[in-house]
């Protein structure tokens, strides 16, 4: 199984994902990651309201093909560069292309505070082996993202997230997606 993670910033993969990321490696999976915004290689712009949606689409559907799961940020985030990014991942991977499945995840500091519209979990990937790992990856990759509790970026929230995911899915820690799209057959 292929699997992309597409990210508008440098530190949302790991934030929202970061453990899903470790669990698909675990079973053998390719995982590729694509973050859109400024910080890595030849990335789009980091002000995406600002670009034409065609040359955001264009970027995504050009350089990442092939998949069978894409985990892109979830539409309903606060984050208007994470609802841009969702809304492009749809585009550039219609039904006629090679992708089986999309996932919206979740994204501590993004999704939760959009008090307007709900994240309705439907997925969940057990992460309990998985969450020191994360939590380590984190300081280590984007130590100056990371935050104090009670702010979600804190070590004690994104445990506590994972850790009330987990039990309302009888599971020690997960992180959660809601399904976009599945094609079978």
């Amino acid at each position: 199984m292929r699997v992309l993670v597409i990210a508008a910033h440098p530190d949302d993969e790991l934030l929202g994902v970061g453990g899903t990321i470790l669990y698909f490696k675990a079973k053998g999976y390719t995982v590729d990651i694509a973050i859109c915004g400024e910080g890595r290689g030849d990335s789009l712009d980091n002000k995406f309201d600002t670009l034409p949606m065609l040359r955001i689409i264009q970027w995504v559907e050009k350089k990442w093909n092939q998949h069978d799961l894409v985990l892109t940020h979830s539409h309903t985030d606060i984050n208007i560069d994470h609802r841009i990014i969702a809304e492009a991942t749809m585009t550039a991977f219609r039904p006629i292309s090679d992708v089986k499945e999309i996932w919206g995840y979740y994204t501590p500091s993004s999704t939760e505070w959009n008090f307007h519209k709900q994240f309705s979990p439907n997925i969940f990937v057990n992460i309990s082996q998985f969450i020191d790992q994360k939590i380590k990856m984190l300081y280590e990759q984007y130590p100056d993202e990371m935050r104090e509790y009670p702010h979600p970026r804190s070590e004690r929230a994104i445990r506590a997230t994972a850790e009330y995911f987990g039990s309302v899915s009888n599971l020690e820690y997960a992180e959660v997606f809601e399904l976009v799209r599945r094609t079978i057959g």
